[in-house]
Parts: structure tokens; C-alpha cells; sequence
């Protein structure tokens, strides 16, 4: 097999690894895929499903417009949709939460990096139907008609720090196709990836997920081991009038500790608490906070993402900004003068 590319993660965090070098250089599976990093540990030591329970939970709780009805087989697709998004991003976030805490040096552009994070620990973890079905409707969200529309006509494509939409999207999809040719086979080839690229996609997996592991092991929970204590306290603060069977529908769910619980088994985090909040912000938006250590979620981006998936399914008389599954928005959330200024808020790609 010829590897064609080194990973982005790789090049952007200068571990410049190529594919058939970080599958030598790791512990193989029965599969021939790298095993025991400290993203895959971190993802697969929570025994019990977190997403089955936050899908249990959640999936009749789906706050929908007045009027609007959809199946129980629709309700459960925009529920996945939704969980699955929320998590990607909460993943990207803290990816940028490992690289300020942990001091590294990021020598391209951070988002692709914490892109790439964000779908490794996803696609990681094993034995895992349901959340499977969550992370390809990630996936799958980015290929909807009109996603990519305004990308040729709008400059600020051309600046962003983030990469393109379409990129990104495709992003997701070799990082799943790449990790597990056959179990993702049929979203990449609904996304139109020719097969020479889902080939070369395994190259690009390997690199990602053994740079990543470079940089985080020596900060790595020893494989087994059970956190004694919490790094994250989560607050989900009362929300606005407009947004509160939002915010029930995810508090519900779970999924927000779900995720954050697999960060706590992942490193060792330096320092104080990290707080965790889920709040109204007046503005669609998820992001990290570096000079206040802080996480924030907005209840606008959860419901830009129910909003994205009942889309599939009803026709709106508005037009809308379709939500991506994970990054972050254009512009930061505004801080208190003496704040510096904050990282790039997750807004769906």
C-alpha cells in the first residue's frame, strides 16, 4: 500500500510522522491498527455507553417549533444529529484546552489540529453502536445541499482561520474511513470520496492519532486507572425564556458530562478546577477561554443544531445559516476589557 499524504495533525504540530512510520512505531492490533494510545484508553474506560444513555434520555425530548411534527424515526435521527454534534465540539474545544494548558506548540493552523483531535477520541472508542450512528450524522451534516454555497462568493473563506467548510467536512470523513475502512465504507462513499482517498485516509489516521499520543503522553492517565477526583465542574446556568426546553432537552441528556468525563481520564490537567459552563450567550457559539481557563456552550448552538437536523425533515420559510458539526465560530465571544482575547468560539462546520 503507497501512503500518499502525512496527516494534517502532523504537519500542523510539526510531528512529522509519515503513515507507514506511525504504524511501525506502534503496538498492533489483530486489525494492523495502532492500539493503546492515550486517546484510545481515554475513550473506551468509561464502561457503560455515554451516548446510548444520553440518546435514552434525550430522544423524546427534542424541543420542536409550534407545528411541527415529526416521526419517532425522525425525532431519534435529529436527537443523534444533535448529541453527536454537541460532542464533536465540546471534543474540538478541549482540544484547545490541551494545548494551552499543556504548553503545546502548534506550528500551523490550531483549528485543523483540535479538528483532528476532536474526531480521533470520537471514532476511538470501540464497541460503541450508538455513538457510531452519532459521529457519521457529523459527518453526514456537513454534505447537506447548500452547505458549501457561499464559500466561493465570500472573502472571509479566503482569511478564516479555520479551513474551509467543505475540507473540514471531508476531514471527518478520513479520519473515520481511515481508522476503519470498513465500518465507515458507506458514509465516505456517500460523501462522494473516491477510493484511492479512502485508501490513503489510513495514513492519515495513523499520523494523526500517533502525534496526538506523542504529544499527550507524558501527561497521559495511566492506562486503568480510575480519576480519584474530577478536573471540570460543570454549571448549566438558567436559561432565557426562548431557550429553556433547550436547555432542559440537553442537561437531560447528559452528553455535556459524558464527554468532559473522557477529558478526565485522558491527562493529568495542571492547576485549578476548570469550570464548564452551559449558558444563554446571545449568540451561537462553544469555546475556550485560555486566560480564564473556562469552557463555555451556549444553549444558541444546541439549538442551531436541532434546528440543522429538523431541517432534513421540514421545510423553512426562513433562511438560515446551517450549523456544522464542530469548530468554532468566526468571530470570539467578547470578554471584559482586561481579558485577552478569547479563542475562536465552536460553531458547527
Amino acid at each position: 500500500m503507497k501512503w500518499v499524504l502525512p496527516s494534517l495533525l502532523a504537519a500542523t504540530l510539526g510531528c512529522a510522522l509519515a503513515g507507514g512510520e506511525a504504524l511501525a512505531q506502534s503496538e498492533e492490533t489483530e486489525s494492523g491498527y495502532p492500539s493503546d494510545t492515550a486517546i484510545e484508553d481515554a475513550a473506551n474506560a468509561i464502561k457503560d455507553s455515554p451516548y446510548k444513555a444520553a440518546f435514552e434520555k434525550s430522544h423524546k425530548l427534542i424541543p420542536l417549533p409550534d407545528g411541527v411534527t415529526l416521526t419517532p424515526e425522525q425525532m431519534d435521527a435529529v436527537t443523534r444529529f444533535t448529541l453527536g454534534n454537541v460532542a464533536n465540539t465540546i471534543f474540538h474545544e478541549m482540544g484547545h484546552g490541551l494545548v494551552s494548558e499543556l504548553g503545546f506548540n502548534v506550528l500551523g493552523k490550531e483549528e485543523d489540529a483540535v479538528d483532528s483531535f476532536a474526531n480521533l477520541i470520537m471514532v476511538a472508542r470501540q464497541n460503541d453502536p450508538e455513538l457510531d450512528k452519532q459521529i457519521v450524522s457529523v459527518a453526514d451534516g456537513y454534505f447537506k445541499d447548500g452547505v458549501f454555497a457561499d464559500e466561493a462568493s465570500d472573502p472571509s473563506f479566503a482569511w478564516d482561520d479555520h479551513s474551509l467548510n467543505a475540507q473540514r467536512a471531508f476531514a471527518v470523513i478520513c479520519i473515520l474511513v481511515g481508522a476503519e475502512p470498513e465500518r465507515f465504507k458507506t458514509a465516505a462513499d456517500n460523501a462522494g470520496m473516491p477510493p484511492e482517498r479512502q485508501e490513503s485516509c489510513q495514513s492519515d489516521w495513523a499520523s494523526a492519532s500517533s502525534a496526538w499520543d506523542n504529544l499527550l503522553a507524558p501527561y497521559s492517565v495511566k492506562k486503568g486507572s480510575v480519576p480519584t477526583k474530577t478536573h471540570f465542574s460543570i454549571t448549566y446556568e438558567k436559561p432565557t425564556a426562548d431557550y429553556e426546553r433547550t436547555a432542559a432537552f440537553i442537561k437531560a441528556s447528559g452528553i455535556i458530562n459524558g464527554t468532559i468525563s473522557q477529558m478526565d481520564r485522558l491527562v493529568a490537567w495542571p492547576g485549578e478546577i476548570i469550570p464548564v459552563k452551559v449558558k444563554t450567550c446571545g449568540e451561537s457559539n462553544a469555546y475556550w477561554s485560555p486566560g480564564d481557563r473556562v469552557l463555555t456552550i451556549c444553549y444558541e448552538i444546541v439549538q442551531d443544531y436541532i434546528d440543522s437536523g429538523i431541517s432534513d425533515f421540514v421545510e423553512s420559510d426562513e433562511s438560515t445559516e446551517e450549523p456544522g458539526p464542530t469548530g468554532d465560530a468566526e468571530q470570539p465571544v467578547e470578554e471584559p476589557a482586561e481579558e485577552p482575547a478569547e479563542e475562536p468560539a465552536a460553531k458547527g462546520q
